[in-house]
């Protein structure tokens, strides 16, 4: 076969690659053109070539599992190769899904809470859900207290962006805040306590100093952004100072630091705030592992 021959050969390969849409990347121009899939090997090639490609097993080179029946004549490959040293071809792989860092977050907190009974638990369905920000949006629009139920994107918002700055899962972050006031931004405690996460003006006042957030007085935490912003930020010195170690850092939330190393001295394991907190962290997951899910209740 002559050089003229072979390349009119290759132009026309070059027409059929375009219109049978095989996987290749061409050196010179720099451009990736992403083809399908469509002609079976007995029309582009004689049946003694099939059994070739068959036989020497060319198919994996190029295709996935049992696509044999798409395998181009390989001769003609060669004579492009050739004449344009710097094509190649490229296998087709199976998408890999790549997770957010959101997703890894939450799921490592979701293994932090639980521990050893991460594997077994509901919550561990929730590794195959990429992302939650809608079951957020809905769970605060139906929870919140009607007075700020216009507040609930803002919520909603504040929480995804707490959850983020400080490493924690949304889920667990709405936990705490139903435990504390059942999504109402107004409700003041019996020890001072004010809104949504029940901080005290005082605690609010060293820990926004700590992690330089602004504020200026108690009236802050009755706005529901900042004060979701002043708890987690609080949350999250807990959560370094004991390590990591949940039960712990969610009973000092509840009851002080102080309480809470005066109870492990005495060899007592506080557990009844962190109980309750985690039994609404695990029906915030069994919901939004449900074919349809629905509000949490707040018992």
């Amino acid at each position: 076969m002559t050089l003229k021959t072979k390349f009119k050969y290759a132009l026309a390969i070059t027409g059929f690659l375009a219109v049978a849409q095989i996987p290749l990347f061409i050196g010179i121009a720099k451009k990736e053109v992403t083809l399908g899939q469509g002609f079976k090997i007995d029309d582009i090639c004689e049946p003694k070539t099939a059994k070739e490609v068959a036989s020497i097993g060319l198919r994996d080179r190029f295709f996935m599992e049992d696509t044999i029946d798409l395998m181009p004549n390989p001769e003609p490959f060669k004579i492009m190769e050739d004449i344009i040293p710097a094509i190649k071809f490229k296998s087709i792989e199976k998408p890999r899904i790549k997770h957010s860092e959101a997703y890894h977050r939450r799921i490592a907190q979701a293994k932090e809470l639980l521990g050893k009974h991460y594997q077994k638990s509901i919550v561990r369905k929730g590794e195959s859900v990429p992302g939650i920000s809608d079951f957020v949006k809905k769970q605060v629009k139906q929870l919140t207290v009607a007075k700020w139920k216009n507040s609930h994107y803002k919520i909603s918002a504040a929480i995804m962006r707490a959850s983020k700055k400080h490493s924690f899962d949304p889920m667990f972050l709405m936990a705490v805040i139903q435990n504390e006031s059942t999504f109402d931004p107004s409700i003041h405690g019996s020890f001072g306590e004010i809104g949504l996460m029940q901080i005290k003006p005082s605690t609010a006042d060293w820990i926004s100093k700590k992690a330089g957030i602004r504020y200026k007085s108690g009236a802050d935490l009755e706005n529901p952004v900042k004060n979701i912003e002043i708890g987690a930020a609080y949350l999250a010195y807990l959560r370094t100072r004991f390590n990591s170690h949940s039960r712990l850092y969610l009973s000092a939330y509840n009851m002080g630091t102080t309480n809470v190393n005066r109870a492990l001295g005495k060899q007592i394991w506080p557990k009844d705030y962190a109980s309750r907190v985690m039994g609404f962290y695990v029906k915030y997951y069994t919901e939004l592992a449900s074919p349809a899910p629905q509000l949490v209740s707040q018992n």
